[in-house]
C-alpha cells in the first residue's frame, strides 16, 4: 500500500511539473509573440507614414488595426495589446483605459513614459503631466543638460505668452520638461500639431467652433497652416523642427528667435544659434543613448535655417553655415550631415 501511495505521489509531482512547464512555455511563447507584434506594428506604421505630408490610407489604417487585433488574440491581457491599442488611437476616450493597464504592466517602458506625458498634455491635466515628466526624468530615457540646451533656447527666444506649435514627442516633451520641472518660460503654450485635429482640444482654444471641422478634415500640414493664421499674430509660432515643407508654406512667416512667427520680436537669432552650438562633444557621441536626438533636432534645425535664409536672400545664411561647420568636428561621423534632409 505504501508503495502505491509513493508511486501516486511521484506521479502527481511529475504531472504537476509537466503542467507548470507547459504553462511557462505557453507564457514565454505568448510573450515572444506579443513582443514581435509590437515591433511589426511600429515598423509598419513607420513605413506607412512615408513622409510628413502623407496621411494614412484606410487600407493602411486597417492593416495596423489588424496587428492590434492579433496582439489581442495572442493575449488580451498583455502589455502589447494595451500599449498598441493606445498608440493606435491615442485620442479616443477608450484609449485612456488601455494606457492605464499598459502603465501597470510596464511602468518604465519608454513608450509608456512618453504616452503618459502626451495624454496628460492633451487633456490639460497639469498634475498628471508633472508626475509623468518626473518619471521620465528619473528614467534612463531622460535628456542630458546638453541635449536640453536647444529646447531651452527655443523657449527663451520667444516673446511673452507665445503659442508654439511642435511636431511630436522629441521636440515637445523636452520643452515641457523645462517648463514644469525647471520653471523656464511657463508662459509659453506648447501645442503638438496632431492636437490641432482633435475636437476636444480645439474646444479649449480661441479658434471659433465653426472652423473646427476644417482642422479635423485637413492633413496635419494643412492644420498647422490654418493654425498659423487662426491664432493671434503676436503669439503664434511654429517650431523649426516641423517639416521644412510646412514652414516654407507660410508666406507671412518671419524667423523670430528659434521659431517661425508672424511678427518680429527683435531677437538676434545669430546669437542664439552660436550659443546653442556651444555644446560638449560627449553629448553627441553617436555611441551614447540619446545621441540620435541631436542629429534629428540640432542639425536639421541649422540646415533649415540656412536654407530658409538662402531662399529669402536675407544675408543671414552664412551664420548658420558657420554653426554647421562648428558642429562637424564634434561628430564621430561628420558625414551624417550630408545625409540629413534639407
Amino acid at each position: 500500500m505504501a508503495m502505491i501511495d509513493k508511486f501516486i505521489t511521484h506521479l502527481f509531482l511529475v504531472v504537476a511539473a509537466m503542467v507548470m512547464a507547459g504553462t511557462m512555455f505557453g507564457q514565454d511563447a505568448r510573450s515572444s509573440g506579443t513582443n514581435d507584434v509590437i515591433s511589426r506594428y511600429l515598423a509598419m506604421r513607420k513605413a506607412a507614414w512615408g513622409g510628413p505630408e502623407k496621411m494614412l490610407t484606410k487600407n493602411e489604417q486597417a492593416a495596423l488595426a489588424t496587428v492590434v487585433q492579433e496582439a489581442k488574440s495572442i493575449d488580451s491581457t498583455s502589455f502589447a495589446y494595451h500599449y498598441l491599442s493606445y498608440i493606435h488611437s491615442p485620442f479616443l476616450p477608450a484609449a485612456v483605459a488601455h494606457l492605464a493597464v499598459a502603465k501597470q504592466l510596464r511602468p518604465t517602458h519608454e513608450g509608456v513614459l512618453h504616452a503618459s506625458i502626451q495624454e496628460a498634455h492633451f487633456t490639460g491635466n497639469n498634475s498628471n503631466l508633472r508626475k509623468a515628466l518626473e518619471k521620465l526624468h528619473a528614467s534612463q530615457f531622460s535628456w542630458s543638460t546638453e541635449e536640453l540646451a536647444y529646447h531651452r533656447h527655443v523657449l527663451i527666444s520667444l516673446p511673452a505668452n507665445a503659442i508654439l506649435i511642435t511636431n511630436g514627442d522629441d521636440d515637445t516633451h523636452p520643452l515641457l520638461m523645462l517648463q514644469y520641472m525647471q520653471g523656464i518660460r511657463k508662459d509659453v503654450q506648447v501645442i503638438r500639431a496632431d492636437f490641432l485635429q482633435q475636437a476636444s482640444f480645439l474646444k479649449q482654444t480661441s479658434i471659433p467652433e465653426k472652423g473646427h471641422k476644417k482642422f479635423m478634415a485637413a492633413s496635419r500640414g494643412d492644420a498647422v497652416a490654418a493654425a498659423f493664421i487662426a491664432f493671434p499674430a503676436e503669439r503664434i509660432h511654429l517650431a523649426l523642427t516641423l517639416p521644412p515643407s510646412w514652414l516654407q508654406r507660410q508666406s507671412e512667416g518671419i524667423i523670430n528667435g528659434l521659431a517661425l512667427g508672424r511678427q518680429s520680436a527683435g531677437h538676434t537669432l545669430a546669437q542664439l544659434v552660436n550659443r546653442t552650438a556651444d555644446i560638449s562633444p560627449a553629448s553627441i557621441n553617436p555611441s551614447k543613448e540619446g545621441a540620435h536626438r541631436f542629429d534629428r533636432n540640432y542639425l536639421p534645425l541649422f540646415l533649415i535655417l540656412e536654407e530658409y535664409h538662402k531662399n529669402t536672400a536675407s544675408g543671414l545664411a552664412k551664420g548658420y553655415t558657420d554653426a554647421i561647420e562648428r558642429i562637424k568636428p564634434k561628430l564621430k561621423n561628420p558625414n551624417v550631415i550630408n545625409n540629413l534632409p534639407r
